[in-house]
């Protein structure tokens, strides 16, 4: 069985909510967040670093859980969230 490229998980420099998980970037070393219901298998990468790495690439699949989905329709919902 071939070994399977990484999975990266794009995290925001920015946190949202309460209980966000503080990180760092696995390429740059800068801060990030992510939330703490996330595969922790994941290489977690800041956005400035994931469009330097997937620059080019003829596909790159997107994904978001279904709990984040409910968390930020929550969040946008709240004079916050609409900013």
């Amino acid at each position: 069985m071939a070994d399977q490229p990484p999975t990266y998980l794009v995290c925001s420099p920015i946190s949202y909510f309460a209980d966000d998980v503080a990180a760092r970037c696995s390429n740059c070393d800068a801060a990030i967040v992510h939330r703490p219901h996330v595969d922790h298998s994941h290489v977690k990468i800041c956005g400035t670093c994931a469009a330097q790495l997937f620059a080019g690439e003829p596909e790159v699949e997107v994904r978001i859980t279904e709990e984040t989905v409910r968390e930020l329709t929550l969040y946008y919902a709240t004079p916050k969230g609409r900013g």
